[in-house]
């Protein structure tokens, strides 16, 4: 396949998809086994939007057992990796690491955020291929839904709140302690709560699964 961006890596963070074990704070609103159908709707999701821009290499960074069902089905043995490291900061850091032997700039995103379309990872790419150090995506949440960087920087990564609404800010700071140049992009939503389950009924193109039954669950 070629790509715009063949020196460049797409990052895809995803946990193992097991029953009770994914998008845990949707449980309640709609069941363990509606989230897992939701969260590995998603994964597919994401993964087809990443092959089919056909704008950089994708790699598939897993935590848990990369040999699950659900994983070996999509394809990417090839390029499929375990995630190593106590925290979420730690994983991060090593994926970027390894990824960054062999290319020269990676994008880092998750599973959560379907709003990520092919215009906005053209976006980054051409970012950090202008020469930008670092790329944020920022999240309505506030965290963010895609980094970009061009290099290792482990402050980045090390000792922050994962998980809360000072993410992003505290990323953003850390970026001007090291003096380095960052580029913004515009604000996207991720699907944590039970009140972002009504954005997914305006993807285009659809989740391949029923939001509709998802949210009568």
């Amino acid at each position: 396949m070629e790509y715009r961006f063949p020196d460049m890596r797409i990052l895809l963070f995803a946990r193992e998809p097991v029953r009770g074990r994914v998008k845990t704070r949707l449980h309640e609103e709609i069941g363990p086994d509606a989230a897992y159908d939701l969260y590995c709707g998603m994964l597919r999701y994401q993964i087809n939007t990443i092959r089919s821009s056909r704008l950089a290499p994708l790699e598939l960074w897993v935590s848990g057992n990369p040999d699950n069902p659900e994983l070996t089905s999509l394809g990417l043995e090839d390029c499929t990796f375990e995630q190593s490291g106590a925290d979420l900061g730690e994983r991060m850091h090593f994926a970027v690491s390894a990824a960054m032997e062999r290319s020269r700039a990676v994008l880092l995103l998750g599973v959560d955020s379907p709003s990520i379309d092919r215009d906005y990872l053209e976006l980054a790419l051409a970012s950090l291929d202008a020469g930008r150090q670092v790329l944020i995506g920022p999240a309505e949440d506030g965290g963010y839904v895609l980094l970009g960087l061009s290099g290792v920087w482990q402050e980045l990564f090390q000792h922050m709140p994962w998980g809360t609404d000072r993410v992003y800010a505290m990323t953003l700071e850390r970026t001007r302690q090291l003096d380095l140049d960052v580029d913004l992009l515009p604000e996207r939503w991720d699907v944590d709560r039970p009140e972002d389950l009504e954005k997914l009924a305006g993807l285009e193109p659809p989740l391949d699964i029923n939001v509709a039954r998802l949210k009568g669950s």
